[in-house]
């Protein structure tokens, strides 16, 4: 087992999927994780990934690339796409096999956020474990800004109408009610 010793905060408690069909790599990294107090839920496979994926909702998803039937490429578009998964989750690729930059490369063309080649350190994994999820709480940010302002669009005694040009791209109830419908 790797030396945990990170000498950083501890991570936000974010629900982290791990996705590895070696247990003792799945349960290595799972420890690395719970130990800085992350939230973690473990898959050996893509079957029990894509459950998994659907009722966590992670923020992270440590996805090790032969885990998939896809192998990777396709493994990216598959959880993301999982249940109520929203583009602010992150997805760090891990591999022990291919590891050459331009498996490198087709791992992050393909929708990985980062790419981990194996054996990595406990702390290189929660370096890349903590970017991630500061990218993470980005979005989420994000999205309770665009929550709140949509709130308040929807909510706003004045009639208020977005265009994108010559269109109407958005009315709030308001405008509706003034103006009427229109198309």
């Amino acid at each position: 087992m790797p030396n945990q010793d990170t000498s950083k905060e501890s991570l936000p408690p974010i629900p982290i999927l791990v996705v590895d069909p070696d247990p003792e790599s799945l349960r290595g990294i799972m420890e690395i994780l719970d130990a800085e107090g992350c939230l973690t839920r473990g898959a050996s496979n893509q079957e029990e990934a894509l459950a998994a994926a659907s009722s966590l909702n992670p923020g992270i998803i440590l996805l090790e690339r032969s885990s998939m039937d896809s192998g990777g490429p396709g493994a990216c578009q598959q959880l993301k796409a999982a249940g109520s998964l929203d583009d602010s989750v992150r997805l760090i690729m891990m591999s022990e096999e291919r590891t050459s930059s331009d498996d490198v490369a087709d791992g992050l063309e393909a929708g990985a956020d980062a790419y981990l080649s194996k054996p990595f350190s406990a702390r290189e994994l929660l370096a890349h474990v903590r970017k991630q999820s500061e990218y993470w709480k980005e979005g989420q940010r994000a999205r309770d800004v665009e929550a709140s302002f949509r709130a308040l669009f929807e909510n706003a005694p004045e009639a208020i109408v977005l265009m994108k040009g010559e269109r109407f791209s958005d009315a709030n109830q308001r405008a509706l009610e003034v103006y009427g419908c229109w198309s």
